[in-house]
């Protein structure tokens, strides 16, 4: 009976985890001005119909342009720092991309000498 409860317990808890990850996309895709109304649909409709990708998804995705959207009291000033903890280290990431481009790129020569 102990192994049942803990069991109930165990997915109760992960439960909660997941609704409150798929409320904290829906929460930012309300608050986003980036989407349009269609592209807000569709995306709220992959939260709530694809619970854990589709929440880390849209979470993503609206972190790579509008972190205010994740201003909210309904998300802890932890959360809001680990999306932009991810935000920071992908614009390093794409600045270290950028800077290796333009040392490797080949430079166009005026005028060679034939």
């Amino acid at each position: 009976m102990k192994q049942v409860e803990l069991v109930y317990l165990i997915s109760v808890f992960v439960g909660i985890i997941i609704v409150y990850w798929n409320i904290v996309a829906s929460i930012a895709l309300v608050k986003t001005d980036e989407l349009e109304k269609f592209q807000k649909v569709v995306q709220g409709a992959l939260v709530w119909l694809v619970p854990i990708l589709g929440s880390f998804v849209v979470i993503r995705l609206i972190s790579e342009y509008d972190l205010d959207a994740f201003r909210s009291k309904f998300i802890p000033e932890i959360f809001q720092g680990w999306i932009g903890r991810a935000h920071r280290s992908q614009e390093r990431a794409d600045s270290r991309e950028e800077s290796l481009n333009e040392h490797f790129s080949p430079h166009d020569s005026a005028g060679g000498g034939d």
